[in-house]
């Protein structure tokens, strides 16, 4: 377990394992969206957001009797240098980057997102909200993983003499916000593995290419952490933004639970 300086709050790892960052808030679905957007684009690209991108993704829907596939709408605004992105569709509003520079610039873009949605007149039922934080974690070479990671979270660094070791657990609870997991994956590993994408979990497809700070050839860890809260009422920016900050502090709370204290001081240097 880690602890942080005193009085240090809102920080960023300079050297640290965080390569991606995403935050979603689900709604009920609005089928007219596509009318607005035009105006959402105007608004998004005043605040950095001018790129925009529209694309199809597939529903597949089974009722028992047979299989329905749907092609929703999708659109990304992206910021000039492609790091940060908003992506919308008719059901939720999605916040990535793969250059997170601390949770209060980060929690500024997803303002931007949603009063941005909140240009649309009428009632939004917002549903739900979810934060995660995606890590590569690698000890120094010749060093084991519970160097850098918490012995309940470190596994093994080799069994029975296995090679290309798979290791994935997971920890799942429900906070005082909500439902809190965290994951832990070994990565691919190898001559030939590519560092700029080996790491991503298969449910992620970020619109920047992330920086991820490991040897492709040694192991290293996938420290996936993610933390959602049920809503259920009209989209309210503010109290959205609330919420948010305490799905951070509970996150940040699990990531120092999760690694130990010499990873952090190596980090924040």
């Amino acid at each position: 377990m880690a602890a942080l300086p005193p009085g240090l709050t809102d920080y960023r790892l300079n050297n640290g394992p965080l390569f991606y960052v995403l935050g979603v808030l689900d709604f009920e679905p609005l089928l007219k969206l596509g009318d607005y957007i035009p105006m959402i684009q105007e608004t998004l690209r005043l605040v950095g957001f001018p790129l925009i991108q529209q694309a199809f993704t597939s529903e597949i829907t089974f009722d028992g009797q047979s299989v329905t596939t749907n092609q929703l709408p999708q659109w990304a605004f992206t910021t000039p240098d492609h790091k940060s992105a908003i992506i919308l569709t008719q059901s939720k509003i999605a916040v990535e980057t793969v250059d997170y520079r601390g949770f209060q610039e980060f929690s500024a873009t997803l303002n931007n997102a949603l009063y941005a949605l909140r240009r649309i007149p009428g009632l939004i039922i917002a549903q739900r909200l979810g934060l995660r934080y995606v890590n590569a974690i690698q000890p120094e070479a010749d060093k084991g993983f519970d160097t850098v990671l918490h012995e309940r979270l470190a596994g093994v660094d080799s069994f029975n003499g296995l090679d290309q070791l798979a290791i994935n657990m997971a920890i799942s609870g429900t906070s005082e916000h909500g439902r809190l997991t965290i994951q832990v994956r070994q990565a691919p590993h190898g001559v030939n593995a590519q560092s700029d994408t080996f790491m991503l979990p298969p449910d992620i497809t970020p619109k920047g290419t992330p920086s991820i700070r490991v040897d492709p050839r040694r192991p290293s860890r996938l420290l996936d952490l993610d933390h959602s809260a049920l809503i259920g009422e009209d989209l309210n920016p503010e109290g959205i933004l609330q919420l948010a900050t305490r799905l951070h502090t509970a996150l940040d709370s699990a990531f120092l639970e999760s690694i130990t204290q010499d990873a952090f001081d190596s980090w924040i240097r």
